[in-house]
């Protein structure tokens, strides 16, 4: 059996006393000793927050990114616009899906695209297929960026009070922003799928996930593992039955 996979958050995991499962290949947090129904309850109410850094992270880049997207993927990305993210699937020649993504487009010259957990390389070799017809690359920055998912009615409160910005994102699903959190640049998107009306995910240099981490749980937020999230993607309607992570389910 090959090595688990761990993500930078995991010295906070067990420091916080997480029970640790295989997930897609990585070891992460399935509850912390408060358990998954108070985990539950207190992103509805207050502010959960959910290592999502095991999801693979790609930067697009190169004169032919563009076009290279809309061969590789179902979504128009040419609708884009800095500052927007959209979902979309990564389909076969026949129809069928590789997996699925998000694609988020935080400057004019590159997009990042967020893919499945266990699906990493298997996208990478796809995208290898088509690569050589486009001036473009694609690099997994996976290691080097970390993810947190912010959820809940004071996410957007603890986000404001660390940094200093009147806004965070845009109002809508998909916007992104890119704030500063104690001098440390901070790219942030109004996304997640735990169903609270308000959320965000956000993406740091993997040396301060950790930091970050922590100081999100001395604003309020209690950290969340995967047995909450399925209870709340239960009661949001967004379970899904394959039994495998998705990207857009962490």
């Amino acid at each position: 059996m090959s090595e688990l996979k761990r993500t930078s958050l995991y010295p906070a995991h067990l420091a916080a006393g997480a029970s640790l499962v295989d997930f897609g290949g990585w070891e992460m947090p399935v509850q912390y000793p408060t358990g998954i129904v108070a985990e539950h309850l207190y992103d509805r109410r207050k502010c959960g927050i959910f290592d999502v850094s095991h999801m693979g992270r790609l930067l697009v880049e190169g004169p032919d990114r563009l076009a290279f997207l809309q061969k590789v993927l179902s979504g128009n990305a040419a609708a884009l616009v800095p500052g927007r993210a959209q979902y979309c699937m990564i389909p076969t020649e026949t129809g069928g899906a590789v997996d699925d993504a998000y694609l988020y487009m935080y400057a004019p010259e590159n997009y990042m695209l967020i893919v499945n957990a266990a699906n990493t390389e298997k996208d990478l070799a796809h995208f290898a297929r088509y690569l050589p017809d486009y001036d473009c690359r694609v690099t997994n920055i996976t290691d080097s960026y970390s993810s947190i998912a912010v959820q809940g009615p004071e996410a957007e409160a603890i986000l404001t009070e660390l940094s200093g910005a009147e806004t965070i994102t845009g109002p809508k699903k998909n916007d992104l922003g890119q704030i500063t959190i104690q001098g440390k640049p901070v790219r942030v998107s109004k996304t997640g799928y735990t169903g609270d009306p308000i959320g965000y995910e956000v993406f740091i240099d993997a040396k301060d996930a950790v930091w970050l981490w922590d100081l999100l749980i001395d604003r309020g937020a209690r950290p969340t593992g995967l047995g909450a999230r399925d209870t709340l993607r239960l009661e949001a309607g967004r379970c899904w039955s394959s039994g495998r992570p998705r990207a857009h389910s962490w």
